[in-house]
């Protein structure tokens, strides 16, 4: 385990950081949001108690120095107020570590998405050592895929029985 300092991330709008136990009930309230709950828990109203698991794994995660959840700020406006969240989870079966990223409703179609998704990018292939991002999305999530297609992500495979569509983002050079 790792006790070095949690990093922080700065895009050209937004601050990013690591998720911590106080910041649950922000995150829940996000991601219970109908525009965001409908693809992240495929419209599921998640409890309270999973959201404040999901932290905890993703803080201890991030301690040992792997890869989890971060939540998004707007640089110029009220620093506290989450707009977004992004990072690297664990998902499907067999387990893909893949690069996921989601924004309130009032904060679509402004390019935050991609913003925050490549920064994450960038940290995954330079502390984490990632040479290849994997994504996936629900079929119907359009706004994901034109971000993927934005990072430069190309879809691998499409699981026709669940409606996902998988990607890969190999490094250049």
């Amino acid at each position: 385990m790792t006790n070095r300092p949690l990093p922080h991330l700065e895009t050209p709008r937004c601050s990013l950081r690591p998720v911590e136990p106080s910041d649950a009930e922000v995150l829940h309230a996000l991601w219970t949001r109908p525009e965001v709950r409908r693809f992240l828990w495929d419209d599921e109203l998640i409890p309270l108690s999973q959201t404040r698991q999901l932290v905890a794994d993703s803080c201890a995660r991030m301690k040992a120095g792997d890869y989890g959840l971060w939540l998004a700020r707007l640089r110029d406006r009220n620093p506290s107020g989450v707009i977004g969240f992004t990072g690297f989870w664990p998902f499907h079966e067999p387990v893909r570590v893949e690069l996921l990223f989601g924004l309130a409703g009032d904060h679509w179609g402004r390019g935050y998405a991609t913003e925050i998704a490549e920064a994450m990018m960038g940290y995954g292939r330079e502390h984490l050592a990632m040479e290849a991002m994997l994504a996936s999305t629900d079929e119907p999530n359009r706004a994901s895929v034109a971000v993927l297609d934005r990072l430069g992500f190309s879809q691998s495979h499409h699981d026709p029985e669940t409606g996902t569509l998988f990607f890969e983002q190999r490094q250049s050079g």
